[in-house]
């Protein structure tokens, strides 16, 4: 099991100096014949979509010798992949783990590898927050097949439906954990601080249901590494 390991970049005049590098088309030619595999859309005859967002959007990629390529990219949630465009074609990132950040728009997001396929820890995901202790989340879609008519039931198509987002958490660049938004799941996960999480917990009345709550536990977690 293996995971990338990679350094976040804080702050939206990061990602807007990023991407305000341009990128050749040679360049973009040449990343996309070593980093790049063609596609075809496949779900033409299927309700929903496979996409974040079905336009492309402009974004960058940061290799692992620095390098930034500038380029258009879309997010396929449900099969876990990250698409761009040049002026020959739409392609897939192939070796995503070789990659060290992805921005899109003014979102980052980082990429995990399992040896496991099945592995949902796995795969793209959104930066919220945090260095050592990420706070993630994963957009995800479903395929829901079509159901026939029934007696008191009409027929439905089969579509692509978008999940609710989950989050995570990745503790030193491991694979993330699906987060329970429970005191003692943290405690257990975090154990070498746990009087110091529970002690901020308490006295900032912190409540794991809620998001910004959540953010300011991870960044308080992150001061006592």
């Amino acid at each position: 099991m293996r995971c990338m390991s990679f350094l976040i970049i804080l702050g939206v005049f990061m990602i807007s100096s990023v991407l305000a590098q341009e990128t050749s088309v040679e360049k973009l030619e040449e990343f996309a014949s070593q980093y790049g595999r063609s596609t075809s859309f496949r779900y033409a005859d299927l309700k929903g979509s496979p996409y974040l967002d079905d336009e492309f959007e402009r974004g960058a990629i940061e290799l692992e010798n620095n390098e930034i390529v500038e380029l258009n990219l879309r997010l396929n949630v449900y099969d876990d992949e990250l698409e761009f465009e040049t002026d020959q074609g739409i392609y897939v990132l192939k070796n995503p783990e070789k990659m060290s950040h992805f921005f899109l728009g003014k979102s980052e997001y980082v990429y995990f590898e399992s040896s496991n396929l099945a592995e949902e820890a796995s795969g793209f995901f959104k930066w919220i927050a945090g260095d050592e202790c990420l706070l993630l989340l994963k957009h995800r879609a479903t395929y829901i097949p079509s159901v026939g008519a029934g007696a008191y039931e009409p027929a439905t198509e089969a579509e692509l439906r978008k999940e609710s987002d989950t989050y995570f958490l990745s503790i030193n660049g491991e694979l993330p954990v699906k987060l329970k938004r429970k005191k003692k799941f943290i405690l257990e996960l975090i154990p070498s601080h746990k009087e110091e999480i529970s002690r901020y917990i308490k006295e900032e009345k912190i409540s794991l249901y809620k998001n910004n709550d959540l953010i300011d536990l991870v960044d308080f977690i992150n001061t006592t590494n």
